[in-house]
């Protein structure tokens, strides 16, 4: 009987940061203790480049440094720009900073190169529903269609996802339009001289979300930004999306801890 190979340090590492970054109070003390590990596994030679700048990118994001985070991942895709998993870890970080438009471009890419790669192509949805690129979702639940004919694979997300893509078609709004109001409420939240640390939605029955931007302020602040992103909504376009997304902003508190999708389904 072989003994099982141990699991690589950094992947440990890296499980670890991502469930840091899922919460909503980041823990400062664990978040130091595991760039600690990567700088020692780094000046070991122990780590590959692309592993070290992606634990760069989770750090940076968890320590409130939107534009570091950003430029790690950057490198991440530098280093293996064709790497689906370091793919994933740099979409995942443009995601998180609601870097919506370079986002889009790295998701589009990734549709294009994917082929056959099943969790793959799980990721990009969620991702996509993220970003409610609800068109997008449905085209790749139909690739996942097809690639599990013979199977029965549960989506925890599906029902969510065609009410949405039901609610953009009947307010006759296409992803582009989506994400324009998504930048639109986004940059409003920055012109105040806040950022966007966390992102969460509700779906009701209709399809519509409410989609909030979690930053760090108080409820009166959040409630004076939530005025902000409107007025913005309401000069910029004609059409606000009103019947499909609803945006506000709310304090970091607020944020229930995301939960993992049990046996990773979408």
């Amino acid at each position: 009987m072989t003994n099982p190979v141990p699991e690589r340090e950094i992947n440990v590492i890296l499980t670890e940061l991502s469930a840091l970054l899922d919460r909503a109070d980041t823990d400062t003390f664990q978040l130091r203790r595991a760039e600690a590990s990567v700088e020692r596994l780094w000046k070991q030679h122990a780590v590959e480049p692309a592993e070290y700048y992606t634990c760069k990118a989770f750090i940076e994001f968890g320590k409130y440094r939107r534009e570091a985070a950003l430029s790690a991942a950057d490198n991440m895709l530098k280093l293996a720009p064709n790497d689906p998993v370091v793919q994933c870890n740099a979409l995942s970080v443009r995601v998180a900073a609601l870097d919506v438009d370079r986002a889009l471009e790295l998701l589009q890419q990734m549709v294009v190169e994917i082929k056959d790669d099943k969790d793959t192509i799980k990721t990009l949805i969620i991702k996509a529903a993220d970003m409610m690129q609800y068109h997008l979702a449905a085209e790749l639940f139909g690739v996942l269609d097809k690639l599990s004919v013979n199977e029965s694979p549960q989506y925890l997300r599906r029902p969510s996802i065609d009410r949405s893509y039901a609610a953009m078609k009947r307010a006759n709004l296409s992803d582009s339009d989506a994400a324009d109001r998504l930048n639109a409420a986004y940059q409003a939240v920055r012109d105040e001289s806040y950022d966007v640390w966390r992102t969460s939605r509700s779906v009701l029955q209709d399809g519509s979300v409410l989609y909030f931007l979690h930053v760090k302020a108080d409820p009166d602040q959040c409630a004076q930004l939530t005025f902000s992103i409107a007025d913005r909504l309401v000069e910029q376009f004609d059409d606000p999306g009103v019947e499909l997304v609803s945006f506000s902003c709310r304090p970091m508190d607020d944020l229930s801890e995301l939960k993992g999708i049990p046996g990773g389904h979408v």
